[in-house]
């Protein structure tokens, strides 16, 4: 078990003034992370030391008015969870089988297994989002998405701002490489010469070696807030990896440049461009189990004596008797 301190920071930036508003999260929640009694748990952490910027726009539609810095130094994690089963019960890793017995694995998948936070003063840090090809979340989750509450000079009031971040599941493989004990995957009722899947029969004694596997994925951030006279503020756009040095075309205004992460120029409302979006890399991971395989117990059989041959009273007290 760990825990994780929450800190997370980001601000906005609105069209009319530019107004950038500092938001971020604080030292004000904790997450206490703890390994199932049952499974395996493997966690991965990086943190992301780029400023990324978002596109904003007001209200629902997808226009972008122009950009600005909304998230520094995050720090994210992936926890990875698995269950090994005998017959069907969950069993713990470094368990005992038999002969025999039918082992299977599966890797349990939530968006609880992302969470991030970042630098700064606020509120909560929230979960991601498992999604096809990182691609932004259909809707905002006004609980898990949400990373603090802000008040601008030239805002309508208070704003919450939200953060999604969307991670491309990961395709899932199981291998039982280095396996002593032998091992029927494919269901045919004989020993696998490589083994591979989910399910398996226990062949022999000996060990079992079971290795789940992750491949290697990516994720993507987005940025909306809610509140004022607009509504909810979500053009799906991902953040990008700052804004030094880049140009980001929009039609009608020219383009908008940077020499630092700050504004220069105002952008235009249509046909904008979209930059390149910042990349999370999530490395391939593995879930390792190992399983102890026993021979089958041989029957403890009772002897057995057939009395009705028992024609010389053989079988009295005190003789002595062959089984």
């Amino acid at each position: 078990m760990y825990l994780k301190i929450k800190n997370m920071r980001s601000f906005i930036s609105f069209f009319f003034t530019l107004l950038s508003v500092a938001i971020g999260f604080g030292i004000t929640n904790m997450k206490v992370i703890e390994a199932k009694n049952i499974g395996t748990n493997v966690p991965w952490n990086t943190v992301i030391s780029s400023n990324l910027a978002y596109c904003y726009n007001q209200g629902s539609g997808q226009d972008c008015f122009g950009w600005a810095l909304g998230l520094s130094n995050i720090n994210v994690t992936i926890s990875r969870n698995a269950l090994a089963y005998k017959n069907g019960v969950a069993i713990t890793d470094n368990s005992n089988v038999s002969v025999g017995d039918v082992i299977s694995f599966g890797a349990i998948v939530a968006d609880s297994d992302i969470y991030w936070f970042g630098v700064g003063y606020s509120d909560d840090s929230p979960y991601g989002h498992w999604v096809a090809d990182s691609a932004a979340p259909s809707n905002i989750d006004i609980s898990n998405d949400f990373v603090g509450v802000v008040r601008g000079a030239s805002s309508p009031g208070e704003l919450n701002v939200y953060v999604p971040l969307s991670v491309s599941p990961s395709s899932i493989t199981y291998t039982h490489t280095g396996s002593t004990a032998e091992l029927d995957c494919d269901g045919d009722g004989k020993t696998d010469g490589v083994p591979v899947g989910s399910s398996c029969k226990v062949m022999s004694p000996g060990i079992v070696y079971t290795q789940v596997n992750y491949s290697a994925t990516s994720g993507k951030f987005y940025y909306a807030y809610s509140g004022g006279s607009f509504g909810l503020a979500y053009n799906k756009v991902a953040m990008s990896d700052g804004l030094k040095g880049k140009c980001f075309t929009t039609y009608g205004a020219g383009p908008q440049c940077f020499d630092t992460d700050s504004y220069l120029v105002t952008a235009g409302i249509e046909n904008w461009v979209e930059p390149d979006p910042y990349l999370l890399s999530v490395p391939a991971q593995q879930i390792d189990f190992t399983l102890t395989a026993l021979a089958p117990v041989p029957a403890n059989n009772k002897p057995t004596i057939d009395f009705t041959k028992n024609l010389n009273n053989d079988y009295l007290v005190n003789n002595n008797q062959s089984f």
